[in-house]
């Protein structure tokens, strides 16, 4: 009898665990590869502070692609559709060139994501990716009249500034230009987004364990189509729309045809596919089996 009610619990525990591990290496099959850029973690304003403490405090950004779409995820305090909303995301494809936001603007050169539906952008056809033609305009939105207003009270609480990763203060808010230009005023829609929320990009191998972690982790994609063929250098940056951080990225897209299929969906069969195929179980089944097993063991042990 005792050796009994000791297998059952083990032959119980090995099973569970063969399908752990199964399962978890399902999920790492579909993470894909995220570039990060930290923020400082100081030099958020609000009326808590200055700081990690501060409701609008940005930690830090990440990016990654598949073979269909672009990824990008972002680690602050700052909630989505909260009272202080984000401002647009932009992306700028020929910084090296035109090394301010107006003149990317005039050149054409500007894409903005409006993901905040409660932000004051003029994207006037809802959320998605946009483009910004030399005829459109940024708003000035911000709490501040200049960078020197918002520099200021960082530094005064032993704070550090930094605005775009990858760039210097003065490069960074030369690029910016006018302070708190954080929103589209008006633009041209070229297609959607999807919004993830933080399990969800988890589930996609996003990591943000190297920095702080604020209390606001979500992201959103498109699809890579919407984008020229091609290796495509890019700056990337994001404010709160009250202007009272900031936070960028500079990375590179690559064509979609160096990238695996994206996760969960199958792809296109080989000429000459494995006559013998072995599947990777989905969650759900995985779950079934745990039950079966787990009852059959029971049985078994009586």
């Amino acid at each position: 009898m005792m050796t009994q009610l000791l297998a059952k619990p083990l032959q119980i525990a090995t099973v569970s665990a063969v399908l752990l591990a199964i399962a978890t290496s399902a999920t790492q099959a579909a993470s894909l590869t995220w570039n990060y850029a930290a923020d400082s973690s100081s030099d958020g304003i609000s009326a808590l502070g200055v700081g990690s403490l501060s409701e609008n405090e940005m930690f830090g950004l990440a990016y990654a692609q598949d073979s269909e779409n672009i990824y990008f995820a972002f680690n602050s305090n700052l909630s989505l559709g909260g009272s202080n909303p984000w401002g647009d995301f932009f992306l700028n494809f020929n910084y090296w060139q035109n090394p301010s936001i107006d003149s990317s603007l005039t050149n054409g050169n500007l894409l903005a994501v409006h993901f905040d539906a409660d932000n004051q952008s003029g994207a006037t056809q809802g959320l998605g990716l946009y483009q910004l033609n030399p005829n459109d305009s940024l708003l000035f939105t911000a709490d501040f009249a200049n960078y020197d207003e918002y520099n200021q009270p960082v530094w005064e609480s032993g704070g550090q500034v930094t605005n775009i990763t990858g760039l210097g203060i003065g490069e960074s808010q030369n690029y910016l230009g006018a302070y708190g230009r954080s929103v589209m005023g008006s633009g041209t829609k070229i297609g959607d987004i999807q919004l993830f929320e933080q399990n969800q990009l988890t589930l996609l191998g996003l990591d943000f364990s190297r920095q702080p972690l604020g209390s606001s982790i979500f992201g959103f994609s498109f699809a890579r189509s919407l984008l020229p063929d091609g290796n495509l250098d890019w700056i990337g940056h994001v404010m709160a729309q009250s202007g009272a951080d900031t936070m960028g990225i500079i990375g590179q897209f690559q064509p979609g045809s160096a990238f695996p299929p994206p996760p969960n969906l199958d792809p296109t069969p080989s000429p000459n596919p494995d006559p013998n195929p072995q599947s990777v179980p989905e969650p759900s089944a995985l779950m079934a089996m745990v039950v079966a097993l787990v009852g059959f063991c029971t049985r078994k042990s009586r």
